[in-house]
């Protein structure tokens, strides 16, 4: 083996296998604790990822179709940066764009992402918050929980007075 194959595996290790491996050690610690809590008669807090759970937390497609418009957009920004950014690798010396199969780095993640704001948007997602009354854009007008909502179901609306 040669020195610069030597510095290539090292850094290949540093890179990846560090911090896989401090990963690994993470969550083989955290169970042990969590067991030992629950072997010592102590109810351990919840996790912090419940959707990882099975059962854990009841299934909310509104919350569902809204995690996954902000996924797509997400992803759709990232392939359009970059798009552009390998776009510039298709420009020669004379000012004249050749595009090439580079730019499938950039289109493959744009489209994914577009395809998931679409069909977050056929699942009932809709920009803004995930429980606000009406569409569009702006704050959020209810955010109170279950119990809100039915309490301004049940009262009767104010009517703002007279303008004349």
């Amino acid at each position: 083996m040669d020195e610069d194959s030597i510095v290539a595996l090292v850094g290949i290790i540093c890179i990846i296998g560090i911090p896989m491996f401090a990963w690994i050690i993470s969550r083989m610690l955290s169970h042990r604790e969590r067991i030992e809590m629950i072997r010592h008669g102590y109810v351990p807090p919840p996790t912090p990822f419940p959707s990882r759970v099975a059962g854990a937390a009841a299934y909310d497609p509104a919350l569902s179709a809204h995690q996954q418009l902000r996924r797509g957009v997400s992803v759709a920004f990232v392939g359009l940066a970059l798009l552009i950014g390998l776009s510039f690798i298709g420009y020669s010396g004379d000012g004249h764009f050749f595009p090439g199969p580079w730019l499938l780095g950039g289109l493959i993640p744009m489209f994914v992402g577009i395809a998931q704001i679409v069909s977050a948007l056929m699942g009932g997602a809709r920009f803004g918050h995930p429980y606000q009354s009406g569409g569009g854009f702006g704050p959020a007008r209810d955010l109170g929980g279950p119990a809100w909502r039915e309490a301004q179901e049940t009262e009767r609306p104010v009517k703002p007075p007279d303008s004349r």
